[in-house]
This record gives C-alpha cells, structure tokens and sequence, in this order.
C-alpha cells in the first residue's frame, strides 16, 4: 500500500499522461457531478430569473412572451436561454428547479473544462493540469450561479466563448465567435462597452479580422430587429424600452456603490450601500442618460474617482449566495477571499504574461473584457454579479500562472507574486471600506442615501 506522497505522485503521474482533450471529457464530468452535489435546485424562482424563466416557458408552450415577460426591455434571444430546460419540464416531468440546476451544470463544465482552458492555452502551451486547475476554480466560484436561471452566466460564456473563437484562423469560425458575442450584448446589453473594446482590440491586432467579426455581431441581433418588426416597432438592435433601464441604472449609479438582491426574503429584499458625499453632491440633480452620468463624474472629481474604484471592488467581494446575497450586512468568507485571490492574481499575471501571447488577440481580449467590465460597473448600479466576467478572466489567468509555476524564475514569480499581494492586500481593504455605509433595507434615495 503506497504511503500518502507516493499515492499523490501516482495520480497526478496518471493525470499528467492523460491528453489534454481527454481531461476535459474527465474533467468535465466530475464538474457536473460537483455542482449537483454542492448546490440544491431553486424552490422558485424570483425577480429577474421568474421572468426569464416565465419567458422560456411561454416558449415551450408556444406562446408568444412579448408581454408577459418585458421583451420590450430585455433581448429577445433571453427568452430562449432556457428552453431547453422549459422543454424538460414539460416533455419529462422533472421539477423546474432540478431542470435549470442541470442545464447550468453542464454549461458551467463546459465553460471551466474547455473554453477557459482552451482560452489559457492561446498564451501557454496547453497541459491537463491547465484543464484540471481551471475546472476546479470555475466548480468552486461558479456553483452560486447554477440552480437560478439568469442571463449573466450564459452572457459571461459567451463574451469568453466570443474571445476564444475570434481568435480562430477560419473567418466561418470568426463569424461564430462573432455571433456569441453579439449574442451576449441581447442577452445583458451591460456586455456593449465589453464587446466594443473587444471589436476595437481585433480590428487593432488583426485589421482583416474585424470583417467576419463585425458580420458576426450584426448576424447575432438580427433576431431582435426581426422581432420588433413583428411587434410594429421600427426594426432595432436593442429593446425599445432599454432606455429605461438606462434611466433607473445611472440614477442609482450616481450614488450608489453596490446593490444586493436578498433571495427568499419576508421583507424588502433590496439591500444598498452608499457613498453619502456622492448623493449629496447630486441630490436633486440625477443624471439620467450615460453621458449625465460621465458628466456628473467629471464635475465631482476627485471624489468621484474613489467613488469609482468602490463600485468595482464591491462587486468582487463574493460569498455563497451570489449571485444573490444573504440577509444582514455583508461579510468575508472563505469563498470571497478565494474569489478576491483567484481574480487579483489572475488579472495581474495575465497582463505579466501578455508578451507571451505573440500574435494572438486573446491576451488583450481578455484585458478588454476587465477594463470593459469595470466601465460598466463604475456606471451602473452594480450588482456582485456584474463583476462575473471580470472572475472568469482570473480564472484564465489563475490557470496559465499556476499550471506553469514549475517554469518560471526565481526573479518572476518573486515580482509577480508582491505585485499581486499588495494588489490584492489594497483592494481587499477597499472593498470593506467600500461597503462601509449600508442603507435600510428597501429603495434608497440620494436624499437618504446622503444620511447613512
């Protein structure tokens, strides 16, 4: 009986002559299998998900969902996310709980087995220990996402599916790419700063490239202009409502540094945190446009810079809800301080190993998808959620940094990891400053805002 190192040496030796594609398959499974063990399936679903979810129903049974689910301010392609799920329930009988939980299972194996390693493997010669470190940190901060039916882990997938793809050879497989991350500004339009950096990024890299790529987007929304024609609405590329959202984004983002969403809650489940010198700098004068907005950060500087940096750092501070939040003020866990980890030291050895990437656009994608995401964070009135594809390029980065650990110098990996620990040591303090001033539970004004 071999002892406990010499066991660990056997299985790792086993992993290590295992194909990289071999390992996805393996590795996949066994994500699907801890996300079903880790995670129980929604009682119900509530907010945001009863809609997407009542959309995908209204699908399956064939019915038009323009009304019932506010197609007229969400993509139309959210309607269908769900089908296959929607058509489980109604073709097998399983609970609608048990039938999301599965369907966002198999995508999450998915996304942490293949695309994000595959994503790695663009910087780095690809190995099964890439695979397996990346299916193990999207298993462990991706499981919140799985039992609810929301948009932002099937648009996070797609922006990175998009990136990956883009990067192809073949312009039929650029077109593709193309197509996900059009899908993905449908499917959560937060994703349009996001996919913009990434189309500006090709065109720079790859000037050719942006043909395909900019066919694949228009391609993507098509379905939305075809579906508002439909509704005698002139044919657009975005909800005719979306202005709305708009509207309720950037007046609670002129002062308001995160927004939690409390499952399951007896009360109010709206839970918010404050800057108060913010609200009462524009209490009584919200913005309502983006460029309102941009107008108030101007005007406010250089309160409105820390303001900023609160937005995004609170929205990285994670816990076993998300992405919902649980009752009371928020606190550290285990889990946070992992996603924290996992996100700082990624993003900061992605953009150490940039050079590395030689001609591949996939590098400063992803560093576009951080700085797009951050944008769309500092305007808006985030949500933990928000900052999702922000994690998922940790986890690439996570996995290049640690799956070549053994080959890096001495000299590396000592600048690397202080850059990175007082990057993290900064933004850990951050975060708990930034949440510093919850408000009551329920709706918020600057007014009241301005008091806590």
């Amino acid at each position: 009986m071999p002892r406990g190192p010499e066991l660990v040496g056997q299985v790792l030796g086993r992993w290590g002559g295992l194909t990289p594609r071999r390992t996805m398959v393996i590795s996949g499974v066994l994500v699907f299998l801890a996300l079903m063990l880790m995670r129980d399936p929604a009682p119900v679903f509530v907010y945001d998900a009863g809609q997407y979810w009542l959309g995908s129903e209204l699908v399956a049974d064939g019915r038009d969902p323009w009304l019932k689910m506010g197609l007229n301010v969400r993509g139309v392609l959210s309607a269908f996310v769900y089908l296959p799920a929607a058509l489980a329930v109604k073709g097998l009988g399983v609970s609608a709980g048990t039938a999301v939980l599965v369907q966002n299972a198999v995508m999450i194996a998915v996304l942490g087995a293949v695309v994000l390693p595959c994503l790695a493997g663009r910087v780095v010669a690809l190995r099964s220990r890439h695979v397996l470190l990346s299916a193990a940190l999207s298993a462990l901060v991706l499981s919140g996402f799985a039992p609810y039916p929301l948009m932002d882990l099937v648009a996070g997938a797609l922006v990175l599916s998009g990136v990956l793809l883009a990067d192809a050879q073949r312009w039929y497989v650029q077109v593709v790419g193309a197509l996900c991350l059009g899908a993905a500004v449908n499917l959560r339009p937060a994703h349009l700063a996001t996919v913009v950096l990434v189309v500006l990024v090709v065109l720079v890299v790859r000037r050719l490239r942006v043909i395909p790529v900019a066919m694949g987007v228009l391609l993507a929304l098509l379905p939305q202009a075809l579906y508002l024609r439909r509704h005698d609405y002139p044919a657009g590329l975005m909800p005719p409502d979306s202005f709305l959202i708009t509207q309720i984004q950037v007046g609670y983002g002129a002062y308001g540094v995160r927004y939690d969403t409390v499952a399951y809650s007896n009360v109010d489940p709206r839970q918010w945190y404050c800057d108060p010198s913010m609200a009462r700098a524009v209490d009584g004068d919200l913005p309502t446009t983006a460029r309102g907005l941009f107008g108030t950060f101007v005007g406010q500087l250089p309160d409105s810079a820390s303001f900023a940096i609160d937005k995004v750092v609170a929205a990285l501070q994670w816990n076993w809800a998300t992405p919902y939040a649980p009752a009371g003020t928020p606190g550290w866990t285990a889990l946070g301080l992992a996603v924290l980890l996992v996100t700082v030291v990624g993003v900061v050895g992605l953009v150490v190993l940039w050079p590395r990437a030689g001609r591949s656009v996939v590098a400063p994608c992803l560093v576009a998808t951080v700085v797009g995401t951050a944008v769309t964070l500092v305007g808006s009135a985030p949500e933990t959620r928000f900052a999702l594809p922000i994690v998922l390029v940790g986890i690439v980065g996570w996995t290049i940094l640690f799956g070549n650990v053994g080959r890096a110098s001495r000299r590396r990996l000592t600048v690397l990891g202080a850059s990175a620990a007082v990057v993290f040591v900064a933004i850990l303090g951050l975060a708990v400053l930034a949440t510093g001033h919850p408000a009551e539970p329920g709706d918020v004004t600057a007014a009241t805002c301005g008091e806590s």
